[in-house]
């Protein structure tokens, strides 16, 4: 358009109408002329630089553009699952396809800052300007184990998106979660753009997916065993399970024995749980393997430690009572220390694990897990029924309450705090109370007037008491923990100020300083499925890890879940680059912010239009603006021009 206007400039001649003395015509004319000639009309016309200003703002307005910040102001937030099921893999695992995928997304394009989060042990792996520091930081990360901690990553990105700066977040993961993760999803919807590469094929897996023991009251050790195989895979499965014994060290079969086996046939998506009886024996361990050829191993393994002889120590304060002695030592791996004065428990906390008292209250300032049992008297309720007893709670596993008769019982009325687990037309029977380190139950049935101590009951009554009031878990066998965490029992040794030598599967020796109950360092120590010995002074002991998750264990395609969450968009690792999504990041930053923008410029093209169309007016109607009406002189001389004659004059 303005080379148009340019050119109108150049070519046309502007008229104008001016009367003037016949005398200066062609003068004017002539002078007239040398103005309007085309180079000068182009330099010395005001008028033109105004049209080309008005065209240059209309065809601005337009255009509309906006305004953004260049590509080095991109934040990138990288999240990378570690969880174990990235360890599956026929070929390439999916941790490392995931490493591959970010080095092509980052192979063009910058951030002014880049933020790296794991989803397994220490989370935040890099915070930093460097690209260079960031993939050494990613070549740096954890194999894969343990499960993923969804909720700390929730956390983690809602504080760095919350800081201020437009981040952008890129997901790397296989989908291995059971549902998609509740609070992560805000937390990245909050964020300027969150984007997912998705790695890894379906596959069919089975796996061990439950392992545990539960005593039975028949006999010290002697326990039942459960473990649980599922087929994930879209394929039935054959092959064998093969429980192995391994004896405690030094002993004459710690070479391994077998212990049961099973043929298994699992349909698609089925699941099996196989039972058989065994008796532990201080110390041992029980190794269950799936025979089968799947493309995850990590899952096909699976392992029960027993506590070494005598690990739990139990203060005896008050009377003595055969049946509830004879009870204890049944339930595996008592030691029973006597005390006749209740202030011993106040005097010797901490020597023990679990404080009985037998016709004795805990004193005042009492801090730890105690067993409180009645021990008759006068004012005792004569036959009273069993009305009521909590099903849910962990002292009523496998208890049946209903085969219990009692003649007279003490009733407990509960106090502010306290529980009901079982109640009778006398009161509650049993209470239990849990605040801080204290842990209490009290029980109002005198063992002499009632057939409790001669019920399957009784034994597991109290195996399931000591296993619930000893918070550091003195259980003869107790389930595996996951893979990456040191057991409670163990942890709190070391928040107390202990060193603790620790021992792995694979016979790497290592120290744990006191206060070092997690870190990168100890995540990585424990992520070999097996049994860990460890030595705290004096104190001896084993524990055994396993994967035992049924999501990380699921290795089937869950893609489908992410088209229920919005703005949570695929990438594409071939195609896609850090370039790219910058690009679009920034378009969609533009857009919501730009409507006052975009309505200003419109206003400046209905106003460019307008100068257009008033400079136009005004040119045309200045060339055009009438003459003067003309005076006597000249009216009275043009008639006698035109009478004469040429070169002459009338005579």
């Amino acid at each position: 358009m303005g080379a148009a206007v340019v050119l109108m400039h150049t070519l046309r001649m502007r008229r104008r109408e001016r009367e003037v003395s016949s005398l200066f015509l062609w003068q004017l004319a002539s002078r007239a002329m040398a103005a309007d000639h085309r180079r000068h009309r182009l330099i010395k016309s005001l008028i033109l630089l105004v049209q080309l200003l008005v065209i240059e703002l209309l065809a601005a307005a337009l255009a509309g553009p906006q305004f953004h910040r260049n590509g080095a102001a991109v934040h990138l937030g990288v999240i990378v699952d570690t969880s174990a099921s990235m360890a599956a893999g026929s070929g390439e695992t999916r941790a490392g396809e995931a490493v591959a995928a970010l080095e092509r997304f980052l192979s063009e394009g910058e951030a002014a800052r880049y933020i790296l989060w794991s989803t397994t042990g220490t989370l935040l792996r890099y915070d930093g300007p460097s690209k260079e520091q960031f993939l050494r930081a990613l070549y740096g990360l954890p194999p894969p184990g343990g499960s993923s901690d969804w909720d700390a990553v929730s956390r983690e990105v809602a504080a760095a998106v919350q800081a201020g700066s437009p981040l952008l977040i890129v997901l790397v993961t296989d989908g291995g979660w059971g549902a998609v993760p509740s609070g992560l999803w805000p937390a990245l919807g909050s964020a300027a753009g969150t984007w997912v590469i998705p790695v890894g094929s379906p596959l069919d897996n089975a796996a061990i997916t439950r392992f545990s023991a539960r005593a039975t009251g028949r006999g010290a050790g002697h326990h039942q065993v459960m473990v649980e195989v599922e087929n994930f895979g879209t394929s039935p499965v054959e092959g064998q399970l093969v429980v192995t014994s391994t004896g405690p060290a030094g002993a004459a079969d710690d070479t391994g024995q077998p212990a049961a086996a099973f043929a298994i046939r699992l349909e698609p998506r089925g699941r099996r749980t196989y039972v058989f009886e065994h008796t532990f024996r201080p110390g041992e361990v029980l190794a269950a393997e799936l025979d089968t050829d799947d493309a995850f191993a990590l899952d096909n393994t699976a392992y029960l430690a027993a506590a070494a002889e005598g690990a739990a120590r139990v203060l005896w304060i008050g009377e003595d009572n055969h049946f509830l002695r004879e009870g204890l030592v049944a339930a595996g791996g008592v030691e029973i220390e006597r005390a006749l004065d209740p202030r011993a428990a106040l005097e010797r906390q901490g020597e023990y694990d679990l404080a009985v008292f037998y016709g004795e209250q805990p004193p005042a300032g009492f801090a730890g897990a105690a067993l409180v049992f009645a021990a008759g008297g006068d004012s005792l309720a004569p036959y009273p029924a069993l009305t009521w007893w909590d099903r849910r709670h962990p002292l009523s596993r496998f208890v049946d309450w209903e085969s219990v008769s009692l003649a007279a019982a003490a009733p407990v009325p509960a106090a502010p705090g306290e529980q009901v687990l079982l109640d009778s037309t006398a009161g509650p029977l049993i209470t239990v109370a849990g605040e801080g380190a204290r842990r209490v139950v009290r029980v109002g049935i005198p063992l002499e007037q009632s057939d409790f101590p001669f019920r399957v009951a009784f034994p597991v009554f109290l195996q399931n008491a000591l296993e619930w009031a000893n918070p550091r878990g003195q259980e003869l066998v107790p389930p595996p923990s996951p893979l990456g965490k040191l057991p409670e029992p163990v942890a709190a040794l070391l928040r107390s100020g202990e060193t603790i030598h620790l021992t792995t599967p694979l016979e790497e020796h290592a120290e744990l300083a006191p206060g070092q109950a997690e870190g990168d360092g100890l995540y990585r120590l424990l992520l070999a499925p097996g049994v860990y010995a460890w030595r705290a002074g004096s104190r001896t002991g084993q524990f055994a890890l396993s994967l035992l998750d049924r999501t990380e264990s699921d290795l089937a395609s869950r893609w489908d879940q992410l088209s229920t969450v919005p703005g949570v968009h695929l990438l594409d690792p071939a195609v896609d680059r850090l370039v790219h999504l910058a690009a679009v990041s920034r378009d969609d930053a533009a857009s919501a912010p730009g409507a006052p923008l975009a309505a200003a410029w419109s206003a400046a093209a209905v106003a460019a239009a307008c100068l257009l169309l008033l400079e136009e007016r005004l040119y045309t109607a200045r060339g055009r603006s009438r003459a003067p009406a003309p005076g006597l002189l000249a009216s009275s001389a043009r008639p006698a021009l035109r009478r004469g004659r040429p070169g002459g004059c009338r005579r």
